[in-house]
């Protein structure tokens, strides 16, 4: 504990110090390319074109949802709103306009939605960060940095509902796991609905100067005609992300002497807790406190400490049938690890679309749980630095877990305590474009080193993300991992290339993985590859016989060793087609071919011996209109797999019986034939969440696979003021495979426990 005190002190120390320094802005001129683009990928308006100056309020309105305040008269006006679907650059079938003043502490937004039929408004959730795909909803994105490339993202619908995300790379990714502190109240009347909405600055993050000018752009979505309209238009043009691309922006001028409010953010929390192993333990309840706290060192670099990290009420992960080579992935979603993790991402390109092989350098998922993802590992705490200063963006991270013991397989583990670091550097060249470096250490602290035979594991890389004009991109990175032992064959490259024109987008990729690179506190699929990958993507809008929109794409993957033999080679064709009213038909043919080279263990005690294979499968899905109070979307999938068959059905029903409840159910159904064996795998999942208002809600996640395991986890939310909640859990796993259970080899921690756990935020 003491050790990771230690680390985060001396972290925000010296964060202190470069915040102090950093205070000063920069005069000099950014330095660009030898060769400087003819233009940005994404320019931005004309002078005065989509242009907003906000007014400064001197009275600030009341956050009740009604437009109804002298105050509001004083603000500019956002209107003459523009379709991008489905009449791409018509006017919109309903007006909107959205009103904007700010004072020292808050950007404010006045939002009127009309509406000829207020009566056909539509809105189901109620839930923080809910399902609002399929409400009239307002969405604001903000530029607060100007680099056109990341935003930060607000959405609200008609029932008050608030989601928020981070964009980057022009909406290549978004992270909705990020939550931050604004306020919103909506209304309706005979005109349609309104919503009010204020922004502290203590919640964004901005350069430190004292006139900010941002990047801004509004969307509205009414959800009965499909019909989304932006501020400034949207072209289809702009490739799959369209709606997304920050360097389209308009520009928000003139915020004058803003400040990001109070330096100090503190959320220590209180919880008790009840397992299967306190009982056992004759212990009835056992009890623990941490918290988090934020520290704004100047307005865009912030330092988080975090002290007996807990993530109780984190939502349990959703079981997944694993029948190829590559290993799972599962989502972050634990909030200390989210917030600023644009900033550490290093890897891939982020497609819109399942790529086989993606890499990861820097993966969080690493650091507080066993590599099987099912057992926590409790966290001492560590500190983490992130933020800009003028064209730099600075990510530190360091965390310690503490030594620990469990057992999973049948087997005892001991993890000695750990210490993990993270050091992210990157400098924007010219908008859209940067290149970065990063640091990863992972250093056992003391004590039994545990089952390594070392105890340390270091990387470091570089990587660029540029843009060449406005078609051509590319994205890349070269890297190398020290391992005691090993000094040879650990390094991993990637490059690649990407055209994007009006509906064409043309992919080429090469990536080599050495032997023995090794990321302990990384993702990696496969280790010893090079791997050539190419696609292509087609974007039709044909509005003819019942097809709004046609994605046709053809993808190759071609997987070698590192002694050139081939391991695996993917050839996919897809075509996608949607209505006007977003349903949907998928039709997906692949064929594959694999070499095994060592036995492959496919399910239980099924193994698949060492040979060459080759077999295809032809996939059809379809989906309804998700808007709906009832749809469902079906797939078949089958064909040859490896020297037998398979057959992959799935089903996922969504009702809406009432406003807040949305039952989710999913059944996945894998049965295959093989000269080794056959088995069928059923995976049924229930996924019930009741938002009873917008700081009450519940939610229920049940997984039931067939013969093998039974987990439910259940949450009960209560956030009685913003930022601070309440809440309790309830966990239940249980294992149905008798030969696993019986042999005492479970990996699937069976056991209940009931969590209650308050948080309180403090702002000074």
């Amino acid at each position: 504990m003491r050790t990771c005190l230690a680390v985060a002190l001396g972290l925000v120390m010296a964060v202190n110090v470069f915040a102090q320094t950093a205070q000063t802005p920069t005069t000099s001129e950014p330095v660009g390319p030898a060769v400087a683009p003819a233009a940005p990928t994404a320019p931005g308006p004309q002078p005065g074109e989509y242009v907003v100056e906000p007014a400064h309020f001197s009275v600030a309105p009341q956050i009740d949802g009604r437009l109804d305040e002298p105050v509001w008269q004083q603000a500019a006006v956002m209107k003459n709103f523009t379709q991008y679907e489905p009449e791409e650059g018509k006017p919109p079938t309903q007006a909107t306009e959205v009103r904007v003043g700010y004072d020292r502490d808050n950007l404010y937004f006045g939002i009127r939605c009309f509406d000829t039929e207020p009566g056909r408004i539509k809105a189901n959730n109620l839930q923080r960060d809910g399902d609002m795909n399929f409400d009239d909803t307002v969405r604001i994105m903000l530029d607060t940095f100007h680099d056109r490339t990341s935003a930060f993202s607000f959405y609200v619908n008609s029932l008050g509902a608030q989601v928020d995300s981070l964009l980057r790379n022009n909406g290549e990714e978004e992270n909705f796991e990020w939550d931050g502190l604004w306020y919103v109240a909506t209304a309706r009347d005979a005109q349609g609905w309104t919503a009010e909405i204020a922004i502290p600055f203590k919640t964004l993050r901005f350069p430190h100067t004292q006139t900010q000018d941002w990047g801004i752009n509004v969307r509205r979505y009414l959800a009965r005609n499909k019909e989304e309209s932006f501020w400034r238009p949207v072209l289809r043009s702009w490739g799959y992300w369209a709606e997304t691309q920050v360097g389209y922006f308009g520009e928000i001028k003139g915020l004058d002497g803003i400040s990001p409010g109070g330096r100090y953010q503190l959320t220590p929390y209180g919880l008790v807790r009840a397992d299967d192993e306190d009982r056992r333990n004759h212990v009835p309840v056992k009890g623990s406190v941490g918290g988090d706290a934020k520290i704004n060192l100047t307005s865009n670099l912030i330092a988080d400490v975090t002290v007996n990290t807990d993530f109780a009420e984190v939502e349990a992960d959703q079981e997944q049938v694993n029948l190829t080579r590559d290993k799972l992935k599962y989502p972050e979603k634990r909030p200390f690890f989210l917030e600023g993790s644009n900033l550490f991402y290093f890897g891939d390109r982020i497609e819109p679309y399942d790529v086989a092989e993606q890499f990861q350098f820097f993966f969080s998922r690493t650091i507080g749980l066993s590599p099987d993802g099912l057992v926590a590992i409790p966290l001492l705490g560590g500190g983490k630095l992130s933020g800009k200063v003028g064209d730099w963006s600075v990510g530190a991270l360091n965390v310690t877990a503490r030594d620990t013991s469990y057992t999973s397989g049948g087997q005892r583990f001991e993890e000695p305590e750990t210490n993990y670091s993270v050091f992210r550097l990157k400098r924007d060249l010219y908008p859209g474009s940067t290149i970065g470096v990063i640091g990863l250490d992972k250093e056992v602290v003391g004590g039994d080193q545990g089952t390594a035979p070392y105890d340390h594991n270091r990387g470091a890389g570089f990587d660029w993300d540029l843009n060449f004009g406005k078609h051509f991109s590319s994205i890349g990175y070269t890297t190398k991992t020290f391992t005691p032992g090993i000094d040879s064959r650990d390094t991993a490259s990637s490059a690649d290339l990407v055209y994007q024109g009006d509906i064409l987008r043309v992919r080429t990729a090469y990536t080599t993985i050495g032997d023995n690179f090794n990321p302990e506190i990384g993702y990696v699929t496969r280790v010893g590859i090079k791997k050539s990958q190419s696609d292509v993507v087609w974007i039709l809008t044909p509005d003819a016989l019942g097809i709004h929109r046609a994605y046709l794409n053809y993808d190759f993957n071609h997987i070698v060793d590192s002694n050139g033999q081939l391991e695996t080679q993917i050839s996919t064709y897809e075509a996608n087609l949607l209505t006007p009213n977003k349903a949907g038909l998928a039709i997906l043919y692949h064929q594959n071919v694999e070499v095994l080279f060592a036995p492959f263990p496919v399910y239980r005690n099924v193994i698949i011996p060492p040979g060459h294979y080759r077999f295809s499968n032809l996939f059809l899905g379809t989906g309804t209109d998700y808007g709906k109070d009832l749809a469902v979307t079906l797939w078949y999938d089958k064909g040859n797999y490896y020297d037998g068959t398979r057959l992959h059905t799935f089903v996922n029903l969504a009702a809406k019986p009432a406003r807040g409840i949305l039952f989710l159910t999913q059944w996945d159904r894998n049965a295959v034939r093989l000269p080794e064996g056959d088995f069928t795998i059923d995976l049924l999942t229930e996924n019930v969440t009741w938002s009873i208002s917008t700081k009450l809600s519940t939610r229920a996640i049940l997984q039931w696979n067939r013969d093998d395991n039974f987990s439910g986890n259940f949450l009960i939310d209560w956030t009685y003021r913003p930022g601070s909640d309440v809440y309790l859990v309830y966990n239940n796993v249980k294992d149905w495979y008798s030969l696993r259970r019986d042999s005492n080899t479970s990996t699937l921690i069976p056991g209940q426990s009931v969590i209650l756990k308050v948080t309180r935020r403090f702002d000074f």
